[in-house]
């Protein structure tokens, strides 16, 4: 099988999410691909959801050019946006719907701040304002409940609009511009994670998975025999990256039932701007091989 260059795939998408184990730099890997892409010339935009916690969508220090549209995904004003647009007055949805009532609802019934988050995201998908959008979801337990989430609002409203606007979310998961991507150090426990998310989220759906993210993983250097006469510090550090290398090949053989192309990011040393911009490069580099 032909590994198809990371770049150049994403490039034909769509919609492409961004998940894994919390910590791996899922975040960084997403933004390091917009600004790829948007080096590259096309119209990018970059959606970011945490359920608990503040979202920053400002571009991180250090990257200029980082330069086109993003947003904070949150679910009272992603349902606010959204009924807006069916029922066209603004005065209308604030006698309605603008109550403690309905907001401690969407927020407590299961599944439903999830979907109207994935409402959001088909609606700015639907708009065509952009030839990809990048999603940067939440780790793996919240994004699992993430694409469950419109199966079960299906069922749970069996039909009407509802019911119609979840079966969309459900069959835009579905299309070949769609693709999800998982993030992963080259360790035993983030490994282990995607393998156990891939498994229980395609036994949801038949979901479009993309490319294995290894993360920070170890160069391969071209090291000689060590010396007998070698240094101490020499021969210490000379184990240390051969033993890292073995630990980090023999970790990534749990990701061989995933069978998604790997593609690898070494570690970037530097605050968040150098970091994405660096992963932004090599990208690109992957892209011209």
């Amino acid at each position: 099988m032909i590994t198809p260059r990371y770049l150049d795939d994403t490039a034909a998408k769509r919609l492409v999410f961004f998940t894994g184990k919390g910590g791996v730099g899922k975040s960084s890997v997403a933004w390091a691909t917009a600004l790829a892409l948007h080096r590259r010339g096309l119209r990018v935009r970059l959606a970011a959801w945490a359920p608990f916690e503040d979202v920053s969508v400002a571009p991180p220090a250090g990257v200029p050019d980082a330069k086109f549209p993003v947003h904070s995904l949150e679910t009272l004003s992603a349902f606010r946006e959204y009924a807006l647009r069916i029922l066209r007055f603004g005065a209308l949805y604030d006698t309605v719907f603008d109550n403690k009532i309905l907001r401690t609802f969407l927020l407590a019934a299961p599944g439903l701040a999830e979907t109207v988050i994935a409402g959001k995201i088909m609606d700015l998908v639907d708009r065509q304002e952009q030839d990809v959008l990048v999603v940067d979801l939440p780790a793996s337990g919240h994004a699992e409940s993430f694409f469950r989430s419109s199966n079960g609002i299906r069922k749970i409203f069996p039909a009407g609009f509802v019911h119609r606007q979840a079966t969309r979310i459900v069959e835009m998961y579905e299309q070949p511009w769609c693709r999800v991507d998982l993030v992963a150090l080259p360790e035993d426990l983030p490994l282990r994670e995607c393998v156990e998310l891939h498994d229980r989220l395609s036994a949801v759906q038949p979901l479009r998975f993309g490319f294995l993210h290894v993360n920070q993983r170890a160069p391969y250097l071209a090291v000689p025999a060590t010396p007998a006469d070698a240094p101490p510090l020499v021969v210490e550090s000379l184990n240390r990256y051969r033993a890292r290398l073995a630990q980090e090949t023999e970790a990534l053989r749990l990701a061989e039932p995933l069978a998604m192309p790997q593609f690898e990011i070494p570690q970037f040393a530097g605050s968040a701007g150098p970091v994405v911009d660096a992963m932004a490069r090599h990208f690109a580099e992957e892209a011209k091989s």
